[in-house]
């Protein structure tokens, strides 16, 4: 898969592997959340995140589907940052497995939407449309989140 399909792709997979690997990515998410000394792991992890993100912007800009003054670099940056945070949000359990997902489609849907062109344009607001309710409605209440546990405590 290449360009838009890609992103989708990803944040697709993204979703179901966390969701899947509940237990564990809670766990990291954790341990990631904490001072830590893992030597540069949760910044690895977002680089190789953030460079299949480029490609696939990059794609998106030679199919003319992305405006040309866009930086790629700059938007995959910013994607990878926004599926931390989500992925962050979901562990603590401020989204709900549903929520989740509805929350990282919506907001990888929206970011893209401000520089795409083209078909890709159609298909982002589609994507926006589709998990904009689920977004709002798997926000949990504070009284049924999780505490984000730190090395330590």
């Amino acid at each position: 898969q290449t360009g838009l399909p890609r992103i989708s792709a990803l944040a697709e997979g993204i979703c179901r592997e966390t969701v899947r690997h509940a237990a564990y990515t809670r766990s990291l998410m954790s341990f990631l959340a904490g001072p830590s000394d893992i030597g540069g792991l949760h910044e690895f992890a977002a680089g190789e995140l953030t460079n299949e993100l480029v490609a696939a912007l990059e794609e998106m800009q030679r199919r003319r589907q992305l405006v040309p003054w866009a930086d790629v670099q700059v938007l995959g940056e910013r994607l990878a940052g926004q599926l931390t945070i989500t992925t962050f949000e979901w562990a603590a359990g401020q989204l709900s497995d549903e929520g989740f997902r509805g929350a990282v489609l919506y907001g990888t849907g929206v970011l893209l939407l401000g520089v795409a062109r083209g078909s890709a344009t159609d298909e982002l607001e589609r994507l926006v449309r589709k998990f904009q309710k689920p977004a709002a409605s798997g926000r949990r209440p504070a009284s049924r989140r999780r505490p984000v546990k730190t090395k330590g405590t």
